[in-house]
């Protein structure tokens, strides 16, 4: 399940936007019948912060970027002490076709 609200700030009265949010992630329950289980090494939440661009082109195309950050330290507490926090950063670009 993720949470993200949509706050946009047109910027300068033009087609380009700037966006600023919150993203909340949860690590899904499942069975796996491995040994060594990969989700033990995982916390089960998520939360970053999300900053982009986005821009309005002519014939209702939409290009953006934007940056995410995380704010949690993905690893389970029973191996925290093993170095540095594990903190999720992803660069996003996107081009899309506005359909409304």
């Amino acid at each position: 399940y993720h949470f993200k609200p949509q706050n946009y700030i047109n910027v300068a009265n033009s087609k380009i936007y700037l966006t600023c949010r919150s993203y909340f992630g949860n690590l899904p329950k499942g069975d796996n019948s491995s040994v060594s289980d990969p989700k033990s090494y995982f916390n089960s939440t998520n939360i970053s912060g999300i900053i982009g661009l986005q821009a309005r082109l002519p014939l209702h195309i939409i290009v953006g970027a934007r940056y995410l950050m995380g704010f949690t330290d993905l690893r389970n507490q029973s191996i925290a002490g093993t170095g540095d926090a594990w903190r999720s950063r992803t660069i996003q670009a996107y081009a899309g076709i506005k359909l409304f």
